[in-house]
């Protein structure tokens, strides 16, 4: 199957099985994930087949995890409304964390999803940030580097969840729309995100 879109410029993947955990896909997702399909192919077929928690969690572990991390901003934004004090920390510290991969970002991207307690989009998209490197132990422990796939866990895990976190019954729509926008932004297009 020939995409008739132009592929993601920012998937440097060449083929969807290059992608992530396949388990953490959908039965009926991993039937149409064939040994030769490419990441766009397989998007496409994935929207065609109206998989659309699927294609989020893959293209999630598809982007590099910086733009998984802006995407998972990207949709906290329109999943928290008036934000708390709590929610607007875990997106801002996200995105220092883009805007700077240090290790002191990171881990402040941890502290802000720790104090939110894991409650949200926008604690996701700080933990996605926060699982990307470094230790997941705290400083005075051995180092336990977090795997390799959790930043595009967290970052779908955030995504999902802005979906469902305003009206329950545009679910669908909704995510299609944050899809679009994990789309643009793995094609390089305008893709906003609040200012840290």
């Amino acid at each position: 199957m020939a995409s008739e879109h132009s592929p993601p410029d920012r998937i440097t993947a060449e083929k969807a099985t290059d992608v992530g955990d396949p388990s953490a896909l959908s039965e009926e997702a991993r039937q149409l994930l064939s040994p030769e399909i490419s990441p766009a192919d397989y998007l496409e077929a994935l929207t065609g087949a109206g998989l659309l928690p699927d294609a989020i969690r893959f293209l999630a572990h598809a982007l590099p995890k910086v733009d998984a991390v802006r995407w998972a901003c990207a949709a906290a934004q329109t999943a928290t409304g008036e934000a708390s004090d709590s929610e607007l920390r875990c997106i801002e510290s996200a995105l220092r964390w883009v805007e700077e991969e240090s290790e002191e970002n990171r881990q402040e991207a941890m502290a802000a999803a720790e104090e939110d307690d894991f409650s949200g989009a926008a604690a996701w998209a700080a933990a996605a940030a926060s699982w990307s490197g470094g230790s997941m132990a705290p400083p005075e422990f051995e180092e336990v580097p977090p795997p390799e796939h959790l930043t595009g866990t967290a970052a779908a895990s955030a995504v999902l969840l802005a979906s469902v976190a305003t009206e329950p019954g545009k679910v669908q729509e909704l995510q299609r729309e944050l899809l679009q926008t994990g789309l643009d932004l793995a094609s390089d297009r305008s893709v906003s995100t609040p200012g840290p």
